[in-house]
């Protein structure tokens, strides 16, 4: 009856735990709370300092139009990747919920996206295994510390920003 759950697991690193040790670059599996937003966090940081090099940095220190055009075409590309990982990374925290990944075209809907994103951050995840798998592993300090030194990277972008930044 449950051979989805079993065989969406078979790429999974086993833990002894009894769960598996997510990956953030895995397509499948559940992720937890903590590594949701330290995984979101990563990508959104990877976003802002290449939107910050290709505004803010890159004009100041070149005026050929060619190199401009090339980080923008680099800038682009991106940010569909990024999106893609993003998306991949709310259908994986979905599944902990033991909610469909197709509920992620929620995150599209202008105002409820922000209920919905509260809800993928303090939503506890299902306890034992579901529909979508065995629960991960327990957030152990690698976890802490990833998500502290991204809250920290991130303040200390906006500071930069404010530094300098465009002065509109």
């Amino acid at each position: 009856m449950n051979t989805l759950a079993t065989n969406s697991d078979a790429t999974l690193t086993d833990s002894p735990a009894g769960g598996y040790q997510p990956r953030m670059l895995q397509i499948r599996g559940r992720i937890g709370r903590l590594r949701y937003i330290a995984y979101s966090l990563s990508l959104t940081l990877l976003f802002f300092s290449m939107a910050f090099l290709t505004i803010e940095v890159i004009p100041r220190f070149t005026e050929d139009a060619l190199l401009r055009q090339i980080f923008s075409i680099a800038m682009l590309f991106s940010t569909i990747v990024m999106g893609l990982m993003a998306a991949v990374l709310t259908i994986r925290r979905l599944n902990d919920l033991n909610a469909t990944g197709w509920a992620v075209i929620v995150a599209l809907v202008p105002m409820i996206n922000l209920i919905f994103t509260l809800f993928l951050v303090f939503g506890p995840g299902s306890k034992g295994e579901n529909r979508y798998g065995r629960p991960p592993v327990p957030n152990g300090r690698n976890v802490h510390l990833a998500l502290t030194s991204m809250i920290l990277f991130s303040l200390l972008m906006f500071a930069l920003f404010g530094m300098y930044g465009s002065a509109a």
